[in-house]
């Protein structure tokens, strides 16, 4: 007997999101660097902020988003479908952002 899932009712809280903007803007920001060291140089952040910012989005996700290694950083299978997805969220952010401003 496989159990059944209920369906989220109308009043139900929406589903919150684990990561967070700066997590996005920090993974594109790896990925385009390729270091820590070259990334925390763009971000304007040290080293071990970047390190430490990485491994607290790790966290919120759950899985490795980067190999490192000492020839750098590559991106792990869920680091890649992050780095798909994450320029077209956060430009979808922008629009609205344009659009509630508008007048």
């Amino acid at each position: 007997c496989v159990p059944r899932i209920a369906a989220p009712s109308a009043s139900a809280p929406p589903l919150r999101p684990q990561l967070e903007i700066r997590d996005l803007e920090l993974v594109l920001a790896l990925a385009a660097a390729g270091s820590t060291a070259s990334a925390a140089s763009v971000l304007h952040l040290t080293q071990s902020a970047v390190s430490r910012a990485l491994g607290q989005a790790e966290e919120r996700v759950g899985v490795p988003l980067f190999e490192r290694s000492a020839r750098g950083l590559a991106a792990t299978v869920a680091g890649q479908r992050l780095l798909a997805g994450a320029p077209a969220i956060l430009q979808q952010l922008h629009e609205l952002e344009r659009a509630v401003a508008a007048p």
